[in-house]
């Protein structure tokens, strides 16, 4: 991981809290979609696609912002689902991946 200058530690802190704030995130999407609050669905996208952006998520982030971009340019329901789907699908697999980072990362400090 090459944030935090190096510090593992810190880059550890950081993308745990990615994490965290990632999945609640996607709890706030999902109940801003059942209660059609699009300004609040709109809002997360725009900050997680950010956050994902932070710690090279890449994927995650142009699925955050193809999500962003369908409200923004009133795609439908279909299309505004459709791509919030998305975004768990690849936030499931990035949670995966910076887990497997993570456990990487402290096997060999305890080496």
């Amino acid at each position: 991981m090459d944030l935090a200058g190096g510090n593992q530690q810190l880059a550890v802190m950081v993308v745990e809290k990615f994490v965290t704030h990632s999945l609640e995130s996607q709890e706030r999407m999902e109940a801003a979609l059942a209660v059609r609050d699009l300004p609040l669905l709109r809002r997360e996208a725009h900050s997680l696609k950010g956050a994902a952006a932070y710690v090279f998520a890449e994927e995650l982030s142009l699925a955050a912002k193809a999500l962003q971009e369908s409200i923004d340019y009133s795609m439908g329901d279909d299309v505004v689902c459709e791509r919030l789907a998305d975004v768990k699908i690849k936030l499931a697999a990035t949670v995966v991946d910076i887990e497997s980072s993570i456990k990487q990362i402290t096997s060999l400090e305890t080496d």
